[in-house]
Formats: C-alpha cells, structure tokens, sequence
C-alpha cells in the first residue's frame, strides 16, 4: 500500500521547520528541483538531461519555471537533522565504498560527521583548486619562455606580450569570479546560511542537555501533549497527534462533555472543575496518563492537577468558535517567534514571544466570560 499526502510548500526563508518538507529519498538525484508544472510538461523538463541536471543541482530554470526543493538543498536538511541517508553511520559505508567517485582519496575530507567530512573535503578542493592555477600560471610562462628561446626569437617585447596576455586572461576571469560571489553573497540564502538560519535544528544546544528529570515512555492510551509543529503550511499535520488512540479517547470524552452542556464556558467554575476531573478520570480509567512533550522532545508524565489544566482549556478552546479560531492564529505566530527567520532577533526573544504566550494564557484564563465581553473590558 502507497500512502501519499501533500502540503504546500513553505516558504523560502530561513527557518529552522524545514526538515524534509515531504521530499521523496527514493528518486534519482537529477529528478530533484521540480514542480508539478514541470511534471505536467515532462517531455521537455525531464527529458533533456543537461537542463535537468541543472535544475535539480539548483544552478538553471527557465524564467517561466519555479523551484522545486534542488538536491542540494534536500541533502543539507538531510544532513542537519541527520535523516535518512545522511546518518553517521552511513557516512563510515560511504567512505568505505570510496566516497565521491571520481575524486581521489586525498581530496575527500576525514571526520565522524557529515557536516565535517563535506566542508574538509571541500576546503581540499579549494586549495588544489588553488595549486593548479598557481602551477598553470607558472608552467604557461615558462613554456612561452622556453619556446621563445628554442626558436631563438626571444625578445623583451615579446615577454611583456604574453605576461600582458596571460594577465588579461586572469582579469576577465577574476571579474567573473567576484560578480559570481558577489551575487550568491547578495542573496537570501547566503545571508540565511552566515546567520545560521538556514539548514539547521530546530532545538538549540542548551534546550537538547536542559532536562535532566525522568522520561516516559508513550503507550496507545496515553493522552500525549503535543508542543511543536504549528504552522500555517502543515493543514492537517498540525493536528497530527489527534490520530492517537489515547488522544482519541480524551477527544471523544471532550466532545462529549461539549454536547451535553450547551456552553461550558457560561458554567459556573465548579462545574468546569468537575467536568475537567471527570474527564481525567476517564482517561486514569482507561489506563492512560497524561504526557507532555518537552521541548528536548522527550515526553514527560504530568500531574493530575496539570493534566486537569490541559483539559479545562482544551474544553474552553472547543465550546467557543471565536476563541478556537484565535488561539490557533495565536499558535502559528508563536510558532514563527520560535522557529522563523526572525527567532534570533532580541525584540522576538525578550519581547514578542513571551508577549504570545501571555496573551494565549490571558485568553484561555478569562474565558469564561464571552470573548466579545473580554475583549470590550480590554
């Protein structure tokens, strides 16, 4: 059975939610960089192989053409978050099969990651890449030289002919060595790379070694809270957790308790206590428990007092159509403060993401009144 699902593709900026944006690992590497437009086209897209290897190395399109996601670009999400592929593990199969064909031993790098094996292997490359001109400079000078004198025709004019010639020769292609970096450093992309946006975890160093408490381990009737994974391009994936047979469970519950009181939210609060314990006891009675996900990924077991938290709002969130449609607009701007472009910004990090998540508590802790009252007391 082939299960197959789409989403459109995020944007192109630097954030750190691109992992594998649903990209295939079983087509060739040439196939990579195309849209479905190009595939409705294929018999001039994918047909000529020249355009197609420059496309899916992300180098040429047409102007009418869009990008798909280039094989380099797939690689470095590969790399960075070590998927598939890209493990370390594979890398030790890859060098004992050779590595890159075609290119010596020594000039493939050494180290026990990827990141370390590609940058050492290309900063080799660089420096023969270095060499070689050096010595064709050198040899093309001596050759002119020495044919000068065989054919006993040397002469000072003509010496400062070829150095003028050979000079000219390496000032045309300098030019095009400057405007090309020029160009690439100009970019989007380049800027994201140097600021270390682009291509990286979404889970910085100190978030990974923070949690040191003990861990759970989920099982089908565990109730999981999730905490990632909001964004606007995802549709569906971001309830993605929805499909768990314990958060099944806690969801039919939830619907339940909605259909019977008409408005949970007009309750009075000991009647919202109740029904949030009764849930919680319901999922306690089914063997569940209540997990959370840190933000190490791990999943932590809460109390019941949390679990009965989670609960009430999530009763909140669903009996009111006006607060639901808030909260998950809330939840993508929290997710771009935490994950986008912007997330290393000092205004994000000191003012605007904890400004969201104190208005996404604000909101689901006086929601008991109407949020048309709430938001007219202001």
């Amino acid at each position: 059975m082939l299960c197959v699902t789409f989403t459109s593709r995020p944007r192109d900026w630097g954030e750190t939610r691109q992992l594998p944006q649903g990209i295939s690992y079983s087509i060739r590497w040439d196939h990579y960089g195309f849209t479905w437009k190009d595939l409705e086209r294929a018999e001039t897209t994918l047909v000529p192989p020249m355009r197609r290897v420059l496309k899916s190395l992300g180098l040429y399109k047409r102007s009418s053409e869009n990008w798909g996601v280039d094989f380099p670009s797939s690689a470095c999400m590969r790399i960075a978050n070590e998927f598939m592929g890209f493990t370390n593990g594979e890398l030790k199969d890859f060098r004992k099969r050779g590595g890159f064909h075609l290119l010596p031993q020594s000039m493939q790098g050494e180290g026990n990651s990827w990141q370390e094996f590609l940058m050492e292997t290309l900063l080799r490359c660089k420096d023969f890449s270095k060499h070689v001109c050096i010595y064709f400079i050198a040899g093309y000078l001596v050759l002119c030289l020495f044919g000068m004198v065989l054919c006993r025709r040397f002469s000072l004019r003509g010496s400062l002919h070829t150095v003028v010639r050979l000079a000219v020769i390496g000032a045309v292609v300098l030019a095009m060595y400057v405007f090309a970096v020029d160009y690439v450093d100009k970019s989007q992309w380049a800027f994201d790379l140097k600021n270390g946006l682009r291509y990286t975890s979404p889970f910085s160093y100190k978030e990974l070694n923070e949690y040191t408490g003990p861990l759970a381990y989920p099982h089908r009737k565990d109730v999981l809270i999730a905490t990632r994974f909001k964004s606007r391009y995802l549709f569906a994936y971001n309830d993605y957790i929805g499909s768990h047979p314990g958060n099944q469970v806690w969801n039919e519950l939830l619907e339940d308790k909605i259909s019977v009181f008409a408005s949970y939210s007009e309750l009075l609060p000991v009647f919202r206590q109740a029904v949030a314990e009764y849930i919680v006891s319901g999922v306690h009675e089914n063997s569940g428990r209540f997990l959370y996900q840190h933000p190490t990924s791990h999943w932590v077991e809460i109390s019941d007092e949390d679990a009965m938290e989670v609960t009430r709002k999530e009763l909140t969130i669903k009996s009111n159509g006006i607060l639901r449609n808030v909260i998950e607009e809330l939840d993508f701007l929290i997710s771009d403060a935490k994950y986008g472009p912007l997330r290393t910004a000092t205004m994000t990090d000191n003012d605007i993401f904890p400004y969201l998540l104190d208005l996404k508590d604000l909101l689901l802790t006086k929601s008991h009144l109407p949020l048309e009252v709430e938001a007219l007391k202001g």
